[in-house]
């Protein structure tokens, strides 16, 4: 049996699979190794471990904050004693999902979740990788960033009047809590992405369709039409953004002249294809 594991900064996907089927999917909080102590790690595999059909026999493992080779092998480590026996495998978050949207074939790979990320991957390699920086260098088009703008523009007055009443009573919104929130409490990207659902219920005001889709043009520019390629090749995206806001991302790729390939709301179905 095999372990498949996608995790972003938000949520986690396990799925335990036997000759190219999945036979149970998990969900549980993010693992990100950047933020996350051992013991919070072990944690989360544990309750994971508990709930396994059987003890798999090789994981691959896929996830944001997993770029440097000591992150890996810190991940392989605290896998390989919760599942003894198994073979563990660590990857970027991003390859994992180049596998799933583009399999064997080349394309541009794009996440747009809590964080934004974005390759070029020819088939069976990323060849080349610009994004991934987090929250306060990059992340545009995604969550986070969605919620950085709107919150930004609250704080500069620049919310449309018929709005700001409404954002204050929903959201308890002030100066203080957002300096707080951003500043001193944990996780502050998963708070500020926490807007984008409100981001999208909003979308038929102008306001909030712009903020949208001026953030997928920005990853689009910044990220995507910067390679040769992007003309050519597919342009595929999987991330909650991606999938909830995929019309106004349709619009975004189109008015950048690139051509849009698969939309997943998450990499599982197409890693259960790429390694079964």
């Amino acid at each position: 049996m095999q372990l498949l594991v996608d995790s972003g900064g938000t949520k986690a996907s396990w799925a335990f699979c036997r000759d190219g089927q999945e036979i149970l999917r998990l969900k549980t909080e993010g693992l990100h190794p950047l933020f996350m102590s051992d013991e919070q790690i072990n944690a989360i595999l544990m309750q994971v471990r508990a709930q396994s059909p059987q003890s798999p026999e090789a994981i691959f493992y896929y996830g944001a904050g997993c770029k440097a080779d000591a992150m890996q092998e810190r991940l392989v480590q605290l896998m390989s004693h919760i599942f003894e026996g198994a073979r563990v495998e660590v990857n970027t978050d991003l390859l994992g999902t180049a596998r799933a949207l583009c399999q064997r074939s080349p394309g541009i790979a794009c996440i747009l979740g809590t964080g934004s990320n974005a390759c070029l991957y020819d088939g069976s390699d990323i060849v080349s990788n610009i994004g991934g920086w987090g929250y306060v260098l990059g992340d545009e088009g995604s969550g986070a960033a969605m919620g950085k703008q709107l919150l930004t523009d609250y704080l500069s007055g620049l919310i449309p009047a018929e709005l700001k009443n409404e954002l204050e009573s929903t959201f308890q919104l002030s100066h203080d809590f957002i300096i707080d929130s951003v500043y001193r409490q944990p996780k502050p990207s998963r708070f500020l992405a926490s807007f984008a659902p409100y981001i999208l219920s909003h979308a038929d005001h102008l306001y909030f369709y712009k903020l949208a889709y001026d953030q997928f043009v920005l990853f689009l520019t910044k990220y995507v039409s910067i390679y040769p390629q992007s003309g050519q090749w597919p342009v595929h995206f999987t991330g909650s953004v991606a999938w909830h806001f995929r019309e106004i991302l349709a619009e975004a790729v189109s008015a950048q002249g690139l051509y849009l390939g698969k939309v997943l709301v998450d990499p599982m179905e197409g890693l259960v294809g790429f390694h079964g």
